[in-house]
């Protein structure tokens, strides 16, 4: 928070050229900003109370040293809850009503009202450049935009290339420029003066110079501009169009005294070859890629990676093992395992992504850096396809695999088989990116490949169909996953387990789950759309034929904005586990919890469209969608207040996962205020497509969610593999990725309002360079985090028999989970559990009942082992890698083996086992003769717990 409030001590010697959003030179532009500072201040009146009683209430009942006062059963204060839901929600009402008002006044298509006439002018974005016409005067100027001064000015705007935004950032607004489309812009200088104006929206390799000077000239300066332009004997007639149609950089300003009266009009009303030998069909030695010595050194040490891993694995003669172990168990422990292998690995490749963009940006100033443009490109494509498709999700799936069963008191999940098949589409996904490393190119039409530029006219390799392939085959595998969990906790629920008794991580593994049932098909439609179009010249996505490219947007963001909630609410619920367990106390307002992640979840799907206010909806449309926006702020801001107050009268012991939830807690806030601030449409038009943008999303999901992974990685190491990991070195990790975070990320708040543009490979302004080499910097300590995280495993692996967790219940936690040994039985559950609080496992140590051994045990069926969900996966890999390189004989002999594969499957009926009873006790046995019993009046200590013995503790019954 300090580094945003400080935004402006920061820029107060800055001139309009340097931070021009805040230092507007037009009624609009001052409005915008006006309305930012506004909501910014009225925002402070929670985050400033959130951040300062969070630092207070950590540093005063800390364990060690805290002097408050203790009450570990204080866990609801009517009084306390209605303030934090009803504060927020007024504070929202003021803003709702702010949003309204100004969305409507400052509505993008609304003429200024003046006493002078409108001055109107036609902008057409093409391939890099910006083509303005003057109706008015009959002539038109290539980068250069000419207007009086003390007349409104009227943009009207379409594109005659993929989608452009035009923004004059000292004058205020921006909109959306889109093929087949007409927008408007409405904007006013005070005084004459030059001001820079760009495309915002990353178009291609020229898009950084995509750049023009609006000049606001006085009477007589204005007709000087006519009459030099009127001089001009260059004509703009359709053979001259078609030149300046194509693709150039670094365009100088050129007029035009004249032009075809309805050119604007022509180019609106404008609006695909698949080749190759039958055998590879695209595929050559041309797909090797040598186009760049960093993506050669990529693909190397992919190929020698991969290599290292097999020759490791034949080495030490671990294939029998890894399959018969590994690849074909369908136990939920370690498919969740896997999951989580898999988005550690694609950690290390994404972030390579990000630190080569911070080094690139950090040094080209006036150049090109080191890295070509469309290698930049594919590296942010990358990147973020990567951190979303690739990290967050397989690491949140994988912990809600490990977890929710032993939570929910089950044997396994609902459908183990599917659950293997899911896991193998996902790391089939991630074969397809990692793939494009070595054999052709990644997309660089970014991570959410917006058309026309992922269409085939703009993107005619294979960069794209990779990103579609990886995207379709994942997300198949995560819808599956979702209809297993929702299954799983629906029906799979031990005796006693009521909805209001399941753990707060269990409830957001529901509503995630059931976000992932309803969004993730949206994404897979639309993604198999868009192939279609690629491949079979479909027209969902090309304004011609009845196709509109807005249909993409929709459908995207439909998917995308629930994914937002998918990857944080898994978080939250960790968080929820930890704080609780390491306050030592019960969870501040739990029923209050559970209903606001279910306002969360249903919220998501009501606020798409704010991604993109700037394509031109109505005022109404967009107020709406901002307005509902912010409502999300609300139970989102009763979770921070309800953690806060569980710390509250606690003992806070600073175990790694608790340091990860305070750091969440305090920078999250900062992620909540900018928030808000872009669900503000009218603010929305300033910030949109620049650095503020990026830094408000990072800021949203790396503490957001994978702090909150980092802290159930931590927490939950120990019941997976059967010892602690190091804390010291999870500390460390800890502070250079807090600190990371905002070295990284606070500087690109404040380039966002010096009017820097998300995606550029270069700029030519010197006063940004020093914030883009303080967030190379931050990236860089970043990578000292994820070193940690390694050396942390790699040191707790190596001294393992030292930490090991022979209880199952290394930090005398709260829920079920606890209580199976560590690692759990293939069963989890000898006998099944019966729940009679919240605080399951706590209960039964509170009244003596836990660790004790039935009169008898049970056979217990298991499921059975299965090779077809790999085989399933590798076909799947196959058939995208096919369909990107148009093998179609590949194609369909993959998919004929998967439909066999499910076939055989369908027709098996020996898919499960029996584990005799006599094994169940044994197993049972040696786990109890581990456990020394202990005086149940320690239970509160923050020790590891053994068998329950001396007289029960009075507790809730």
């Amino acid at each position: 928070m300090a580094g945003l409030l400080g935004v402006c001590l920061l820029l107060q010697g800055c001139g309009v050229s340097d931070a021009p959003i805040l230092f507007p030179k037009g009624p609009v532009a001052l409005a915008e900003r006006n309305l930012l500072f506004t909501a910014f201040a009225v925002m402070m009146i929670v985050a400033i109370p959130a951040i300062v009683l969070t630092l207070y209430f950590v540093w005063r009942y800390r364990r060690d040293g805290g002097k408050g006062a203790y009450t570990p059963d204080w866990d609801s204060s009517w009084k306390i809850e209605s303030v934090v839901w009803l504060v927020p929600a007024a504070i929202i009402v003021v803003l709702g009503a702010l949003v309204w008002q100004s969305t409507h006044r400052l509505d993008p298509y609304k003429e200024l009202v003046s006493d002078k006439p409108v001055f109107r002018v036609q902008a057409v974005a093409l391939d890099w450049k910006w083509l303005f016409l003057y109706p008015e005067l009959g002539v038109a100027s290539v980068n250069e935009l000419a207007f009086p001064a003390d007349r409104p000015l009227s943009i009207e705007i379409t594109s005659d290339t993929v989608m452009n935004s035009l923004m004059i950032p000292a004058l205020g607004g921006q909109i959306y420029a889109m093929a087949g489309m007409r927008s408007e812009l409405n904007l006013l200088a005070d005084e004459p003066g030059v001001f820079m104006g760009r495309n915002t929206m990353y178009s291609g390799d020229g898009f950084a110079d995509q750049h023009f000077k609006a000049h606001a000239l006085s009477g007589d300066g204005f007709s000087s501009w006519k009459d030099k332009v009127a001089e001009e004997t260059a004509k703009l007639d359709a053979e001259t169009y078609l030149q300046l149609h194509k693709q150039s950089t670094a365009n100088p300003v050129t007029y035009y005294s004249a032009y075809e009266t309805d050119l604007f009009n022509l180019i609106l009303r404008k609006y695909s070859p698949i080749g190759g030998c039958v055998m590879l069909g695209r595929l050559t030695i041309e797909a090797i890629p040598l186009y760049s010595w960093v993506a050669m050194g990529g693909a190397a040490v992919t190929v020698c990676g991969g290599l290292a891993v097999f020759l490791l694995i034949t080495y030490l003669r671990a294939w029998k093992v890894l399959w018969t172990d590994w690849l074909t168990s369908v136990d939920h422990k370690k498919i969740g395992i896997m999951y989580v292998v898999l988005a550690l690995v694609m950690l290390v490749r994404g972030f390579v992504d990000a630190l080569m963009m911070r080094a690139q940006q950090a040094i080209a100033l006036n150049s090109e850096g080191y890295l070509p443009p469309e290698h930049f490109e594919q590296i942010f494509s990358s990147h973020g396809t990567i951190m979303i498709f690739f990290v967050a999700m397989p690491f949140l799936t994988g912990l809600i695999n490990i977890i929710v069963p032993q939570q929910i008191g089950a044997r396994d999940v609902a459908f183990p088989f599917l659950n293997s098949v899911s896991l193998w589409l996902t790391a089939a996904g991630a074969g397809l990116v990692l793939v494009s490393l070595v054999v052709g190119k990644f997309s660089t039409a970014g991570w959410t490949g917006y058309p026309p530029y992922s269409g085939v006219e703009f993107s005619p390799g294979v960069g794209v169909d990779y990103w579609l392939w990886a995207l379709i085959v994942s997300g198949v595998g995560s819808t599956a996953s979702g209809i297993n969990f929702i299954v799983t906790i629906v029906k799979n629920r031990c005796p006693g387990m009521t909805y209001m008794r399941m753990p707060l991580f269990t409830w957001t593994a529901l509503c995630i789950s059931v976000l992932i049932a309803f969004a993730f098909p949206a994404l897979t439609v639309v993604a198999a759309q868009l192939t279609l179009d690629r491949t079979l010249g479909f027209h969902f996505f090309t304004n011609g034929d009845g196709g509109n490219m807005m249909l993409f947007a929709n459908l995207i963001w439909i998917w995308g904005h629930p994914e937002v909630y998918i990857l944080i609410l898994p978080a939250f619920g960790i968080f929820s586990e930890v704080v609780a367990t390491f306050s030592r106390k019960r969870l501040f307002g739990y029923k209050s919890l559970v209903y606001a992640t279910a306002c969360i979840a249903i919220l998501s799907f009501t606020v798409w469209l704010h991604h993109f206010f700037t394509m031109g909806s109505s005022a109404n449309v967009n107020a709406v969608f901002g307005i509902a926006t912010m409502i999300i702020a609300v139970p989102t801001g009763v979770k921070i207040f309800d953690w806060m107050f569980t710390m509250y009268r606690g003992r806070i012991e600073f175990h790694p996962s608790m340091v990860y939830t305070i750091g969440f807690m305090v920078t999250f806030v900062i992620g909540g205020v900018t928030g808000v601030l872009l669900a503000l449409p009218p603010a929305d038009y300033l910030m949109h497509n620049s650095t503020f943008l990026v830094a408000h999303f990072h800021n949203m999901l790396i503490p957001g969610a994978l702090f909150g992974y980092f802290a159930g990685l931590n927490y939950w190491f120990p019941k997976a593999f059967g010892f602690k990991l190091d804390a010291k070195w999870g500390i460390r990790s800890f502070w250079f990725w807090f600190i990371g975070f905002y070295l990284a990320f606070m500087p690109l708040y404040v380039l966002g309002f010096m009017g820097m543009s998300r995606r550029m490979e270069h700029y030519a302004d010197p006063n940004w360079q020093p914030y883009l080499i303080v967030a190379a910097l931050g990236a860089l300590c970043i990578l000292c985090g994820i070193i940690c995280i390694g050396v942390q495993l790699y040191v707790s692996a190596k001294n393992w028999g030292s930490a090991r967790d022979v209880t199952g219940d290394p930090w005398n936690g709260r829920t079920l989970d606890w209580a199976t040994s560590s690692p759990p039985a293939p069963y989890n559950f000898a006998v099944l559990p019966e729940v009679r609080d919240v605080d399951a496992f706590h209960d039964m140590k509170i009244h003596g009942t836990a660790y004790r051994p039935p009169a008898h045990y049970e056979d217990i069926v298991m499921p059975r082992k299965s090779g077809l969900g790999p085989v399933i996966g590798a076909m799947a890999f196959v058939l995208g890698f096919a369909f990107v390189w148009y093998i179609w004989w590949l194609v369909a002999l993959s998919l004929v083996l998967i439909l066999i594969c499910i076939g055989i499957r369908a027709c098996d009926d020996d898919t499960d086992f029996v584990m005799p009873a006599a094994e169940v006790a044994r197993i049972e046995a040696a786990h109890l003769a581990q456990i020394a019993p202990v005086d149940m009046h320690d239970m509160r200590d923050f020790e590891p717990r053994g068998a329950a013995s001396g007289t029960p503790l009075a507790g809730r019954a």
